[in-house]
């Protein structure tokens, strides 16, 4: 109930503040994600592009409630208008993949994925999920490639301890696995990315 009202205090300021990308992205999130209401989420976007135009966090929030939405071609439509406005924002090329994803394209999503980790190289994350890929197709060599990558960037971190775990499964140790998994309830690590 609180988080509702909180909700419904969030959306009462967008008339207040109508160029607000922050404010209108969390709106949508929350109508889309929390709700189930990705119409409503589309039109709140839809009311900021209005405004600006050029906002490229408001086309790659719009794909995303799309994809959602399943209406892949208008999706893939506003997330390359992202990508065209912003081409060195990983996340675009990773939610490219997501809608890809979504469509059963797993090379598509590998080489979206590859070009989200091309962008940035250093974003232990989005080098630690496409490990998490390679190794959900049965691939160890290529998945332990992309884990090595995310482990040197980032060993301590929730994602850098989770491809880890996953390394250990897909290598079926699972004596190291229990031991990492134990090990990670122990220290509590965040809830980043699903790590905990």
């Amino acid at each position: 109930e609180e988080r509702a009202s909180k909700f419904r205090d969030l959306r009462d300021l967008l008339p207040l503040i109508p160029n607000s990308t922050t404010l209108r992205e969390s709106v949508a999130t929350f109508l889309s994600v929390n709700q189930g209401r990705g119409q409503e989420a589309a039109e709140v976007l839809e009311a900021g592009l209005l405004v600006d135009p050029l906002a490229a966090n408001l086309h790659d929030s719009l794909g995303k409630t799309l994809t959602r939405m399943g209406h892949y071609d208008k999706a893939m439509a506003s997330l390359q208008r992202a990508l065209t406005l912003q081409p060195d924002n990983p996340n675009y090329y990773f939610n490219i993949a997501d809608l890809k994803a979504e469509q059963g394209d797993i090379n598509a999503v590998l080489q979206w994925r590859r070009k989200a980790v091309e962008v940035d190289p250093q974003d232990h994350e989005l080098t630690a999920d496409l490990a998490q890929d390679f190794y959900n197709l049965g691939l160890l060599e290529e998945g332990n490639h992309w884990a090595a990558k995310s482990i040197a960037l980032a060993p301590e971190s929730a994602v850098g301890r989770r491809v880890r775990l996953q390394q250990a499964f897909a290598s079926d140790d699972m004596e190291q696995a229990l031991q990492l998994a134990q090990s990670m309830i122990r220290d509590q690590i965040s809830i980043r990315q699903g790590s905990f």
